[in-house]
């Protein structure tokens, strides 16, 4: 049996293996459908003292197929930095440090430490900024298969010995890098900064030419924070299996997971930061390309890969179960701001070839 893998130009066969072949999907994201989760914990104090330096004692339970409810112990710890100021959000993005000798046969197996994503506040508004920022990671999954899954939930917020909820908003987990690396087969990158040669070349523009589509600029693939690991709003990871194939092919062997996507147009958070001073524009909605000379090679075909997505990209906003229609029509009417200017080849040169980044920018 024979696998194919796409890196660039070339479409790789290799002979399936346990060794090559990637691990399955984890049960919490092998699924869409959207349950209720309840988590319990001193949500008040949390929300309040906004630490990063405590951890809250608490527990997460659902529902199973059987009806039976299922506990999970847990700790909560808040995180982030601009949705962590209550000038910002109602309520910080969360930590859920799960309690790992009690997830084996459950929804949340192989699960330790998960990023939740919090709706910032009750107004239907941030409702739709969440299910967009969660529908960014689905979009781009139609454009690369390098790509962090997520799961939506109703999730209710209980104070610990509460029976009644304090509120129940939407959110959704993230993969967590550690398992993106177990199913993909990659390896954790540790510098702090890279070179854009180093990265793989298609990867990278499709990053680029996916967060030209949905008005983002807050990122970096080649730069960390000091003291940190690459990169910003991004992770690099590399594959020892890929690396001699990848070299053949001229082809770097780091690849870019993009994440975070509310500081985007598409998105247009109300509590956004917006767009860095040094990008020059006053809105996300202004698009900036932000892809590197040296990956020039990939654009075109980054930007077929596109074009071809145009359809299952609009379907995913039209057909979205929960968004608002008006949010609906604002995400196809920016989308298809894109599209219009990818079909227009003087456009392309000037907007996406002619602005790239040189390896010094």
């Amino acid at each position: 049996m024979y696998v194919a893998v796409r890196l660039s130009h070339v479409w790789l066969l290799f002979i399936f293996s346990p060794i090559l072949a990637a691990e399955q999907m984890d049960t919490l994201f092998s699924s869409s459908e959207i349950i209720d989760l309840r988590l319990e914990a001193p949500f008040s104090l949390i929300d309040s003292e906004r630490d990063k330096e405590k951890r809250y004692d608490g527990k997460i339970s659902y529902m199973n197929a059987e009806g039976v409810r299922i506990f999970i112990g847990a700790n909560f710890e808040v995180r982030g930095n601009w949705r962590l100021a209550k000038e910002n959000c109602r309520h910080p993005q969360l930590w859920v440090d799960l309690k790992k000798n009690q997830t084996e046969g459950t929804l949340f197996e192989n699960q330790n430490r998960l990023k939740l994503v919090v709706q910032c506040d009750r107004y239907k508004s941030y409702r739709d900024f969440l299910l967009k920022e969660q529908l960014a990671y689905e979009l781009f999954s139609i454009f690369s298969d390098y790509n962090f899954e997520t799961r939506l939930f109703n999730v209710s917020y209980f104070e610990a010995g509460d029976t009644d909820a304090s509120r129940t908003d939407l959110g959704f987990f993230i993969e967590h890098q550690s398992r993106l690396e177990k199913r993909l087969q990659f390896e954790k990158v540790k510098e702090n900064s890279v070179s854009p040669i180093e990265l793989n070349s298609l990867q990278a523009s499709l990053v680029a030419v996916f967060s030209f589509l949905i008005g983002s600029t807050d990122y970096s693939i080649i730069q960390g924070p000091v003291g940190d690991d690459c990169c910003h709003n991004s992770k690099l990871l590399k594959s020892e299996l890929l690396k001699s194939e990848l070299l053949k092919s001229e082809q770097g062997e780091l690849f870019a997971f993009p994440y975070d996507f509310d500081n985007t147009g598409f998105v247009d958070a109300s509590y956004a930061a917006g767009p860095s001073p040094n990008i020059g524009t006053r809105s996300s909605k202004e698009r900036v390309y932000r892809g590197f000379c040296v990956h020039n090679d990939t654009l075109d075909e980054a930007l077929s890969i596109a074009r071809d997505s145009h359809g299952a990209v609009e379907a995913a906003i039209a057909d979205h179960p929960l968004l608002r229609e008006s949010a609906k029509k604002e995400s196809l009417r920016f989308v298809s701001e894109f599209y219009g200017m990818s079909e227009n080849p003087n456009k392309v040169k000037k907007r996406m070839h002619d602005s790239c980044r040189n390896l010094n920018s």
